[in-house]
């Protein structure tokens, strides 16, 4: 079983973008016409892995959405927001 981590833009429609990703394997989950929208991400892992990412957190306050679009992970609950105040 794979994880990944993909930090989105505040106000992306999460669900919609993990719908698209479910249909994108060949990408390792990641819908690649909706890169616009990915702030940082880590690649798909396997078990036993690690990873890292470095990025500049945004500076506008707001909500950024992160999850992880493996199959059926987002919806048992892998994911949640980096929060810019």
């Amino acid at each position: 079983m794979g994880h990944n981590f993909v930090l989105l833009k505040a106000g992306t429609d999460v669900a919609a973008f993990d719908a698209a990703a479910l249909m994108s394997k060949d990408t390792n989950y990641i819908p690649a016409a909706l890169g616009e929208q990915i702030l940082a991400k880590i690649d798909l892992l396997g078990p036993r892995k690690s990873g890292e990412v470095t990025f500049k957190a945004p500076t506008t306050p707001g909500d950024y959405p992160f999850l992880c679009t493996f199959p059926a992970h987002y919806q048992t609950g892998m994911k949640g927001f980096l929060t810019v105040k």
